[in-house]
């Protein structure tokens, strides 16, 4: 059964009331995952909008529909448990994910004539390398971290797989993300350091303080790889050239791990200890939410394509979700229009708009203050019959999401 927690009570209460006033606090929810003791790990969004996740104890990757629902679970075909940690999305239409205990780069090819995948696996060369992270490249192909093999790995859609060591031996990369340059960059636990590898392979390091033990890392709206220190209790900045920034986290012990990219323009990160997810700014200010259970211990995080914040969380076997933003809906327009039945004839308003940016669960419309309609998401128009000749009317859209929780509105008159 689905488990919903709404942070704001009295907005929902007004909201199933049907009284007319938005939910704009945070919410969150958490949709468990049919194999128990999964244990899910990585996750991402994939190219048919739902959600792609590991199962990391039960050999197995998971999908789930933007409503929850888990659709399918793929089993892996290694005969003993490959360990699937990080998952993403390809450039060829597919989803690719790490196995750490085997040595494997698996992909998930969708088949959207049977709406069903299957998995095919791609060894890599080096013996024991503990994958744990991959991320597609600019080049189209998907670059992975080796941190026991101290390499970072690059796999072509056909499978061939190309290493780049990492000068010394004891360099152990995490965390991998695309940058603003076309470069990759990476997290090294070891040496406390961030790296980047060009296309070609030339590599370049930039120290941390000792201690920071950095884990993951992603593209931030600025243009600047923002990255979480799991030891230091720190989320770090970099830019493209190098320099970097530091903010503590308020929360102590807050063991810091996944970090992502969210529709709000904000950073958003996982903490694993205090079981927390947590938005940076740009400007660093930080804001932390607990999760609906307690000891879930969230471990990875990604953006949605309905906007919300998806992520892992092994200790309750769920995959949670969270919003505090809603896109508004574009271009809200209306016209009066006059329908002729030959003997009558009557006068509406017609409306009409474009989807927001991120998908919406659907449209609320209010005229003249008071809510009319509630329409589907695949729905961008809308008659208001009987109205008055050449009498105004105010009109007002806002999306919704899952929570019931409202954009900020547009409104028109008409006519």
């Amino acid at each position: 059964m689905d488990a919903f927690l709404f942070l704001s009570i009295s907005s929902l209460f007004l909201f199933f009331m049907g009284i007319n006033t938005p939910l704009t606090a945070a919410a969150m929810a958490e949709y468990p995952i049919p194999t128990k003791d999964s244990s899910p790990d990585g996750i991402c969004s994939g190219p048919d909008g739902n959600i792609w996740f590991t199962e990391s104890l039960k050999n197995k990757i998971g999908v789930m529909t933007l409503d929850g629902v888990v659709i399918h679970e793929y089993s892996i075909p290694s005969l003993i448990s490959s360990l699937p940690l990080g998952i993403a999305a390809g450039a060829d239409g597919n989803i690719w994910f790490v196995e750490n205990s085997v040595a494997n780069v698996g992909k998930v090819t969708l088949d959207s004539s049977i709406l069903e995948g299957f998995i095919t696996e791609f060894p890599v060369p080096t013996l024991d390398p503990q994958l744990n992270a991959i991320a597609l490249g600019s080049d189209g192909n998907m670059w992975f971290t080796e941190f026991n093999g101290a390499k970072i790995g690059m796999i072509t859609p056909n499978g061939a797989i190309t290493e780049f060591p990492l000068l010394l031996p004891n360099r152990k990369p995490y965390g991998i993300a695309l940058g603003p340059d076309g470069n990759m960059w990476f997290t090294v636990q070891s040496t406390d350091e961030i790296g980047k590898i060009t296309p070609g392979g030339v590599l370049t390091f930039y120290p941390l303080a000792p201690g920071s033990e950095p884990t993951g890392i992603a593209l931030g709206p600025d243009g600047n790889l923002w990255f979480a220190e799991f030891a230091s209790n720190k989320i770090g900045v970099i830019t493209p050239d190098g320099a970097i920034n530091e903010y503590d986290i308020p929360t102590l012990n807050a063991t810091p791990f996944g970090i992502t990219q969210g529709a709000d323009g904000n950073m958003w990160f996982v903490e694993t200890g205090p079981s927390k997810i947590a938005k940076i700014t740009a400007t660093g200010v930080i804001t932390e939410y607990p999760t609906i259970s307690n000891d879930t211990f969230p471990i990875n995080i990604t953006l949605g394509a309905n906007g919300n914040l998806w992520f892992t969380e092994p200790g309750a076997n769920s995959i949670g979700t969270f919003s505090d933003f809603v896109f508004p809906p574009h271009n809200f327009k209306g016209h009066q229009k006059k329908n002729d039945f030959a003997c009558t004839y009557e006068f509406y308003n017609a409306l009409h708009w474009e989807a927001p940016q991120f998908v919406a669960a659907g449209y609320f419309i209010y005229r003249n203050g008071r809510i009319i309609a509630k329409l589907e998401p695949n729905t961008f128009k809308f008659k208001d019959h009987n109205r008055a000749k050449d009498n105004p009317d105010t009109y007002t859209i806002t999306a919704f999401n899952v929570f019931g929780m409202e954009s900020s509105p547009s409104t028109i008159t008409v006519p």
